[in-house]
């Protein structure tokens, strides 16, 4: 590659950029204090899955979120 050639390619290299990752510090606990927060609303028995449920449908019923109305 000749050094004009060599110059239009590094023309259209991208640039480097700068990047700072912050993390909480209670992070890791995030999804317990969402579960917690999920499971003392009133509406939360509503959308669990019972033991009868999971015997009549099988594990297929896990794949079920009332919560979002999704099958995932």
């Amino acid at each position: 590659m000749d050094s004009r050639d060599k110059a239009v390619v590094l023309a259209f290299q991208p640039k480097p950029v700068e990047v700072q990752v912050i993390s909480h510090p209670m992070q890791r606990y995030a999804v317990w204090f969402g579960g917690s927060m999920l499971a003392s609303t009133p509406e939360f028995f509503q959308v669990c899955h019972t033991k009868k449920d999971y015997e009549e449908y099988g594990p297929s019923i896990c794949r079920h979120n009332p919560v979002f109305g999704v099958m995932s």
